[in-house]
């Protein structure tokens, strides 16, 4: 799934895509890549962002993770202005401060954003990635959300995906 903390699309799509991760089958991650191109902020706030989340992805909390920064930005109407801000935010929502000031300027960390950044690329470039969110699988199938039954939403979404993946 390519995403942005600033799509309010993405905002009201993200549990429907955290139980989509629980029901994939065995072995199968849902890949969640966190884009950079939203105009609402400066790329360098939302890879910030991606890092951020990654660091709750590896403390297995990326859900909360993902979830404080869509409320921050969604519900609370706040703005980013710093690196500190995205900090105080994890840090006061029980992040552990070392382990955040240890990963978020890593070069493994910096490494991973930049491989996100070059799939966000690929795959715009290819016209496959025109907005977000967006759900590929397999690397060959991109689902359009808008074509599902808004009535039977997430049952017609899982069983796209797993049909897709069967593939």
């Amino acid at each position: 799934e390519f995403f942005s903390f600033y799509c309010g699309h993405c905002f009201h799509f993200e549990p429907v895509a955290q139980k989509l991760a629980k029901n994939l089958p065995a072995g199968v991650p849902l890949e969640k890549i966190h884009v950079d191109f939203l105009p609402a902020a400066a790329p360098e706030v939302q890879q910030a962002l991606t890092r951020a989340y990654l660091i709750g992805k590896e403390l297995d909390q990326g859900d909360k993770v993902a979830g404080l920064i869509f409320n921050y930005i969604h519900r609370q109407g706040a703005k980013f202005g710093s690196d500190d801000d995205i900090r105080n935010l994890l840090l006061v929502n029980d992040i552990d401060a070392a382990q955040f000031d240890a990963k978020f300027n890593s070069l493994p960390m910096l490494n991973t954003v930049q491989q996100m950044k070059t799939l966000q690329t690929k795959w715009s470039e290819n016209g496959v990635l025109t907005g977000v969110p967006t759900v590929l699988v397999n690397g060959k199938y991109k689902v359009h959300l808008d074509k599902l039954d808004p009535e039977h939403f997430e049952a017609d979404l899982q069983k796209l995906v797993t049909e897709l993946l069967a593939k």
